[in-house]
């Protein structure tokens, strides 16, 4: 049996903005980022959301 632990993280209302911005973008062949990001949900939450993420100081978070 697998247990997992959900993590509660307090969400910065910046990268909410700013994903909600890029999800009405569209791609060159006309689909919405909204739907990549439906269909292939690590684009979201492994490239952009931690591109968009701050540290207490502003920078980049480091990985």
């Amino acid at each position: 049996m697998i247990m997992t632990t959900a993590l509660t993280v307090k969400a910065d209302p910046r990268v909410a903005r700013s994903l909600a911005f890029i999800e009405a973008l569209r791609l060159p062949d006309g689909m919405p980022f909204s739907e990549r990001f439906r269909s292939d949900p690590w684009l979201r939450d492994e490239i952009f959301r931690p591109a968009l993420e701050r540290g207490p100081d502003g920078p980049p978070r480091p990985q």
